[in-house]
């Protein structure tokens, strides 16, 4: 660890705080989360076995995003999205000053 090099290793406090940096650098599948937190990826999409923390985002995830096509695109451009966010966030960056709008591709078509 880099840190090592740089404190006493003598320092029960430090040393304790060391060893649970470790661990949690060693343990699988964990996500970092509000800072300070640490939450277990619990919950797989059965077709693709991503892994979410919470239920909704998987359900989420498996009715609208597993297998399909992207449904949102940008008027502006040919970017297309699963979710809206993402379409929301790239018209502000990519095309500021233009109206932020998401085209549903699935009433196009």
């Amino acid at each position: 660890m880099y840190l090592s090099r740089y404190i006493c290793c003598r320092d029960p406090v430090m040393l304790s705080f060391l060893s649970l940096q470790m661990q949690e650098e060693d343990t699988p599948k964990m996500k970092y989360r509000r800072s300070s937190h640490w939450r277990a990826k619990q919950h797989y999409c059965p077709k693709c076995q991503r892994g979410f923390t919470l239920k909704s985002n998987m359900n989420r995830h498996v009715k609208f995003e597993c297998g399909f096509e992207p449904r949102y695109k940008c008027p502006y451009c040919c970017l297309r999205s699963k979710q809206t966010s993402q379409i929301y966030s790239h018209i502000r960056k990519k095309h500021p000053g233009h109206k932020v709008s998401v085209v549903n591709v699935e009433n196009i078509e």
